[in-house]
């Protein structure tokens, strides 16, 4: 039992803090000029002018939820300064419980919410006489004891400050609410099928390590120039060659080789005694090639002429290519079968309509395609 608490403790630690990274992005794209963002320097997250705390729960906020009160004895702590801010926002994924009288909190006044506040404290202070006189060794649950702090005559004033400030924002979108709903409010102009990788991105970028070493702070600069670059690769219209698959094949282990050793380009490749590092990175090129044609090219609205002529033309040199290097081919025709394949994987990149750059290992993994598909492209020149 003491292992599943620990497990819990961490999912749901881990759930808070990705809800409250999904806030602050949400928060970082309404940034304006020369502002900032900062998470976990002086609260959850805080804007110039705004204090958030984000707080996921699945119970209702009650009159004596930990959450309400929990968040107005740290605002009234002494080592926090309300006075930059505009507004103290309790941000929370509850909803206000049906019997709660904070329904109405935004709406009531200064003196109204400490009335508010005075009643509910005084209720549990009561409820806790009369538990002692059933039980006189009854403690004070552990609100109470925060309800004192925060009504303490010593925070009077702190807390008029804080009431004129706080607000409360319940039933906020959970964290696959929130994730959807951004992708497509924040993330127009992007392509639909791209929408996901773009704000991963996005969410990557304020949750870098790196951040932290400034204490956590985002600058709208920093942001913007992100959200560009995020445009530049994921945006209609881009001319950024999709990378995707790029990424994920960097490295070829024992069992992927062992998988394709029965293909035609693998087996063409032997016929020059291309093996090891060579064969390996032949067939990340391919992988990344042919993932790329079926998957990534469709997100992307590729068209199939497109990409069809791109290969017919990679055919056609190759074919032109191969022809020349027969008629120069001299005694050593294995030396010079592995002079071809080289000289031709490392020529310059036909670019691929659309983008502007194209990748070596791109167009190197169609020619392994085409290797595969194609009887008459092969690199031995006998």
């Amino acid at each position: 039992m003491a292992d599943k608490k620990v497990t819990n403790d961490a999912t749901d630690s881990l759930a808070g803090t990705t809800f409250q990274f999904c806030v602050a992005l949400e928060q970082c794209f309404g940034l304006g000029k020369g502002e900032r963002l900062w998470i976990e320097k002086f609260g959850d997250v805080t804007t110039p002018d705004v204090q958030i705390e984000t707080k996921k729960y699945g119970s209702n906020l009650t009159d004596n939820h930990e959450n309400l009160w929990k968040t107005l004895k740290n605002w009234c702590d002494g080592s926090f300064d309300q006075t930059p801010y505009s507004r103290l926002v309790l941000l929370t994924t509850q909803a206000i419980g049906p019997e709660s009288r904070l329904h109405n909190w935004n709406d009531l006044s200064v003196s109204e919410r400490l009335a508010t506040l005075t009643s509910i404290w005084k209720e549990s202070e009561q409820r806790l006489a009369a538990a002692k006189t059933e039980n006189p060794k009854a403690k004070a649950p552990a609100v109470l004891l925060m309800q004192r702090i925060v009504m303490a005559d010593s925070n009077a004033a702190k807390l008029l400050e804080v009431l004129e400030k706080a607000c409360i924002s319940s039933n906020y979108d959970g964290v696959p609410e929130l994730w959807e709903k951004m992708k497509y409010e924040k993330c127009k102009g992007a392509l639909e099928a791209k929408r996901q990788e773009f704000l991963a991105d996005a969410f990557g970028y304020i949750s870098n390590p790196e951040a932290m070493e400034n204490g956590w702070e985002i600058t709208f600069e920093g942001f913007d120039a992100k959200i560009a670059s995020l445009y530049q690769a994921y945006g209609k219209g881009t001319r950024e060659f999709p990378k995707k698959y790029k990424k994920s094949l960097a490295a070829i282990d024992s069992d992927t080789v062992d998988i394709h050793k029965e293909k035609s380009f693998v087996k063409k490749l032997g016929e020059i005694e291309y093996h090891g590092e060579e064969l390996s990175l032949a067939i990340s090129n391919y992988l990344y090639a042919h993932n790329t044609v079926l998957q990534d090219f469709r997100d992307y609205e590729i068209s199939p002429d497109s990409c069809q002529e791109y290969v017919d033309e990679l055919a056609r040199i190759h074919a032109k290519r191969h022809r020349v290097a027969r008629r120069n081919m001299g005694a050593d025709q294995m030396a010079a079968s592995q002079t071809f394949y080289d000289e031709i994987t490392a020529d310059a990149v036909q670019p691929f309509p659309g983008f502007d750059v194209t990748p070596f290992d791109f167009r190197n993994g169609i020619y392994h395609m085409l290797a595969d598909e194609k009887d008459e492209v092969v690199w031995r020149l006998w």
